[in-house]
């Protein structure tokens, strides 16, 4: 789906419900767009700053579509390292959580050392 386009030498995007003008852009729709990026297939048209007659379209237009081409083109590597990250981080603190499982587990023993039923 094409989620940035250039028409009648204007920008727009797409806020999930209709084509926009690019200046009308906000947080909230720059994070959707970030979103749909990573999810969906994610089509834009390239910038060209002779299409865009409208200097605040070709500036805005301009950044959004580097930034996210520099994401689409980096997904990839961004997925790798956070899948290195998330290992290394089990492989740290995987001990202590089996450890904190495994002393959860253990059985209670009373004052004269008889084991005890827990009732959960």
């Amino acid at each position: 789906m094409k989620y940035l386009e250039i028409k009648n030498n204007k920008g727009y995007y797409f806020n999930d419900t209709e084509m926009v003008e690019i200046d009308q852009i906000n947080k909230e729709d720059l994070l959707k767009l970030i979103i749909h990026a990573e999810e969906n297939e994610f089509d834009m048209d390239t910038y060209d700053e002779n299409q865009l007659q409208n200097k605040s379209h070709q500036i805005i237009y301009q950044g959004l579509y580097q930034k996210l081409k520099d994401f689409l083109d980096n997904n990839e590597q961004f997925d790798s390292e956070v899948d290195d990250l998330y290992a290394k981080a089990i492989g740290e603190y995987g001990a202590d959580i089996q450890a904190e499982a495994d002393f959860e587990e253990a059985p209670v023993i009373d004052e004269e050392n008889n084991l005890q039923d827990i009732p959960f």
